[in-house]
């Protein structure tokens, strides 16, 4: 008789199981790549439109904790599956902010996860995270192109990280062209020095050179009554001045600031 009737309570526990299941342990796990995750994790295939947002902060907080525990292969993993879940939905384009300018202590978390993948012979793989990041951020609107064009830029740093300038020189290339749809003059002073930066490191000078003579026809034209705006805008662009070796233009630049303040 209790042979008979284990298959029927079994039945009633795994459907009490199911119904309990909280839905931030939902997890939609889509292509390029599926990534297999820890084998603590619960998570059910089957989720529908209105449980992903909630899925897909549960993959953030889950690989914010895996890599502070340091546990960065289970990081990669959580990672992996949340970038699936943006790659297919267009309104998660802004969270790469939550990987691309997160610190941890004195870095990047994404380069912390590079360092990993470099000492773990796992470089293809992140290469491959990094090329699905940068398809993630082309596709953000221009509406947002000031975020835009400093995702672009860390991008390009991470590709120097790992060796593949030209793959880092494509990124800000992208980072010039989102740049010219930013609004307001304050945030092309900002972004323009930037994206020349990022020149400077790959030994594009030339290039970098035409940016920052931008930047500083856009530093002019910065309202007095902002001086806030002004001052970060003209750090960044004496910055990338200094770092190219270009100390008379810094010097000019200050020079000229200084007097327009009085």
């Amino acid at each position: 008789m209790n042979n008979f009737n284990f298959p029927r309570h079994l039945s009633s526990i795994l459907f009490i199981v199911f119904i309990n299941t909280p839905i931030s342990y939902l997890l939609i796990l889509t292509k390029p790549t599926q990534a297999k995750l820890p084998d603590n994790f619960e998570y059910n295939k089957r989720c529908n439109n209105d449980d992903i947002n909630e899925g897909f902060l549960y993959l953030q907080e889950q690989e914010r904790k895996a890599f502070e525990k340091q546990e960065f292969e289970n990081a990669l993993i959580y990672l992996q599956a949340a970038l699936n879940v943006a790659d297919k939905n267009k309104k998660y384009s802004e969270a790469l902010s939550f990987w691309l300018e997160d610190y941890s202590v004195t870095e990047l978390r994404f380069q912390s996860l590079i360092k990993y993948a470099q000492r773990t012979k796992q470089t293809p793989k992140i290469l491959s995270l990094l090329g699905q990041i940068s398809r993630i951020a082309n596709r953000i609107s221009s509406g947002s192109s000031f975020s835009k064009t400093s995702f672009l830029v860390e991008i390009a740093s991470f590709y120097v990280q790992l060796g593949q300038k030209e793959q880092a020189l494509i990124a800000l290339n992208q980072a010039v062209q989102a740049e010219k749809f930013i609004k307001g003059t304050a945030f092309h002073a900002k972004a323009l020095p930037k994206i020349a930066l990022g020149y400077i490191v790959i030994g594009q000078k030339s290039a970098a050179l035409n940016l920052l003579a931008s930047a500083e026809k856009y530093l002019a034209k910065i309202p007095p009554n902002t001086p806030s705006q002004k001052d970060e805008a003209l750090f960044t662009l004496a910055k990338a001045y200094a770092k190219i070796g270009a100390d008379v233009e810094v010097k000019k630049l200050i020079t000229n600031n200084s007097n327009n303040a009085r």
